[in-house]
This record gives C-alpha cells, structure tokens and sequence, in this order.
C-alpha cells in the first residue's frame, strides 16, 4: 500500500499492537529518525522509492543501492524493493543493508569460520554501535535470556585486538565496552547484565556464533 502511495516513505510496524502505519513525506526540519523510528515496540522501515517522472522510470537509470532490487510495476515506474538473501536461511536487515544467521550451535572458532565459509558467508563483524545494538536489541536479548558469548570478527595480531577493518579494540573504542584480558585470541561477543560486550576468548572454547554475508 506505501508503494502506491506518492507521498508515503516510511512505515512502523507496532510488534505490540500488531498494527501498520504509513508515515508521509518528510517535512522541512525533520529527518526519517524523527518517525517513531526509535519508538518501543515498533520498528521502523524506510521505503525506498522514486519520484514518478520519465527520468526514474528504467531501472537502469534507478541505480538501487546494495540487497535491493529494481521492479517495474504495473504503471510503468520502477521502484528499489529489499532484496532477499542469497540463503533462505539468513535473514536480511534492511536498515544496516546485510544479512545475517545466528547460529545457536556451540563450536570452537575454527569450526565456526568454516561453517561461515561454507555459507558463502563471514564472521559477523561488530565494529560500531548501531551495529552492535542491532544484535542486542532486535534478536539476541529476546532469544537469549542469560549470559552467552558469540564468536565474531577480529583477532590478536602484534599485540593488538583489530577487527577486519583494522579497527583497533581497546578502552577508547566508544560504541562498546571492551574487556581484553588475554584469554584469547579470538573476539567474542558476549552478554553480561544488562547489554552485550566485546571481549576476548579461547579459539579453543565453544560458543554459538553469527554469521554475515555483505
């Protein structure tokens, strides 16, 4: 119904009430965040569409942006709609534009590594707080009531924690608390009361794990 509608852009989605809202176009002075975005118990959804002039109505010229797709529809103008995952087991998260499997089995981080491999897939890679808060709040807090670890991208290397992206893992990172004590040299996201952290664990240790395909 929001794709049909010119002046729809976003929806909510109240998972208490179990009920949809269309959100209109932006005004002057407000951003999409401003939408209940960030309200309890509803998630919000950006809808990602195109102005109906003759220049937007081919999908080559729509240039859709990363796990989107271009569809034509019936009157001829072309929309960028979420694309699904390459596995349908993975699930995609639309806001962050990556997909992603929780794997609740307890492994050590080779085996982990490799089943991620074998998914065509990667060790989930932590490296911000949005990212972080993602996991916490929208799947692993509601699954996982007590305290685990998760293995996830980075190592020890040189004597420093990075992640993949060469971020360094220490007391100044400020989107997570971070507890390196040389139990290590594997990264391990796990849950003490309250919220997830990063920390260091055993590559020989089990643990659940996550997995992300970009």
């Amino acid at each position: 119904m929001c794709y049909r509608k010119v002046n729809c852009d976003s929806i909510n989605y109240d998972k208490d009430q179990l009920k949809c809202e269309m959100n209109s176009v932006v005004t002057a002075g407000h951003t999409l965040d401003d939408i209940l975005e960030f309200r309890q118990g509803s998630q919000h959804s950006v809808v990602n569409k195109t102005a109906l002039n003759e220049d937007q109505r081919s999908c080559d010229l729509l240039n859709c942006p990363l796990n989107t797709q271009c569809l034509k529809l019936r009157d001829n103008t072309a929309i960028c709609h979420p694309d699904t995952c390459r596995r349908t087991d993975y699930l995609l998260s639309s806001k962050l534009n990556f997909c992603f499997k929780i794997h609740d089995q307890l492994v050590t981080s080779a085996d982990a590594v490799q089943t991620c491999t074998d998914e065509n897939a990667s060790l989930a890679v932590i490296n911000s707080a949005e990212k972080k808060d993602y996991y916490d709040k929208e799947h692993l807090r509601f699954k996982f009531s007590t305290r685990l670890g998760f293995f996830v991208a980075g190592s020890y290397l040189g004597g420093v924690w990075k992640l993949p992206d060469n971020t360094i893992l220490d007391q100044s990172v400020d989107w997570s608390t971070v507890y390196m004590n040389n139990d290590g040299p594997c990264v391990v996201l796990w849950r003490i009361p309250e919220k997830y952290v990063l920390t260091d664990g055993s590559c020989t240790a089990k643990y659940r794990f996550i997995c992300e395909q970009n």
